[in-house]
């Protein structure tokens, strides 16, 4: 733990360096939520989803908190490169007092806190919007599982930026996937409005299973799975993100 905080410390200083990094990420999602949203809506007000009728800015909410954090965990990837660039990754990892599990994990938690105040500020437009869904309850749930699933994405974004040397071509490929993952899932119409041919690989996106989720409980609907199967397949997503991530890095550095 004493190892940990001081990783989490440093990558706050990094990425607030690039403020501006930050704020542009949150365009995407506020396009969506404030420009997308409403111009569907007036083609599908209110939208049926497991049996309750729900508005479809109500609807796509839950989803775009998912496609904010991961967004914001692109952070957690492009910081890593700041320090390939210095140097100072070698210098961590070569410290009796980090290993490379630490350093992972702290940038996905730093990651994951920036989320926080997307998030947070996605939920005032909500309120702005439909004040009747906005309470303490309905808060703490979205930040909650806006936390874990930018744990989730940062983990993704950490195992890409190991794998990839090029800093520009970690860009464009987290880009297509940010892109692939917000389209060919849940976030903006139900699984069914899909194609067949793309829903069985909607079905397995994390972006999919973290939106349902999110979904399900802020709307107060039952889980189409048990929540002991949303956190296995949740798990086995960062695990198998870290794993690569740790190897690769290992690999990278030996």
């Amino acid at each position: 733990m004493n190892s940990l905080l001081p990783l989490i410390e440093r990558d706050f200083r990094i990425k607030f360096k690039t403020i501006s990094y930050i704020i542009v990420q949150l365009i995407y999602p506020l396009i969506l939520m404030l420009v997308i949203g409403p111009s569907l809506s007036k083609l599908v007000s209110v939208i049926t989803y497991e049996g309750v009728e729900v508005p479809y800015v109500i609807f796509i909410f839950p989803g775009i908190v998912v496609v904010a954090t991961l967004l914001s965990a692109m952070t957690s990837g492009a910081s890593l490169y700041v320090d390939k660039r210095n140097g100072m990754i070698y210098e961590m990892v070569i410290s009796p007092t980090v290993n490379l599990r630490l350093y992972v994990f702290s940038k996905m938690i730093s990651s994951s806190v920036i989320s926080l105040v997307q998030v947070l500020i996605l939920s005032f437009l909500i309120y702005a919007v439909k004040p009747e869904f906005f309470n303490i309850e309905f808060i703490l749930e979205v930040l909650a599982l806006g936390f874990i699933s930018s744990i989730l994405f940062s983990s993704l974004s950490t195992a890409l930026a190991v794998i990839i040397d090029n800093e520009e071509v970690f860009s464009g490929v987290f880009s297509i996937i940010v892109t692939l993952l917000t389209y060919i899932s849940t976030v903006l119409y139900p699984l069914e409005a899909l194609p067949e041919d793309l829903r069985l690989f909607a079905m397995f996106s994390p972006v999919t299973i973290m939106t349902e989720l999110t979904r399900r409980i802020v709307l107060n609907v039952a889980l189409n799975l048990s929540l002991v199967q949303y956190v296995i397949v949740y798990l086995v997503y960062v695990l198998i993100f870290m794993l690569i991530s740790t190897i690769s890095l290992r690999r990278f550095l030996s």
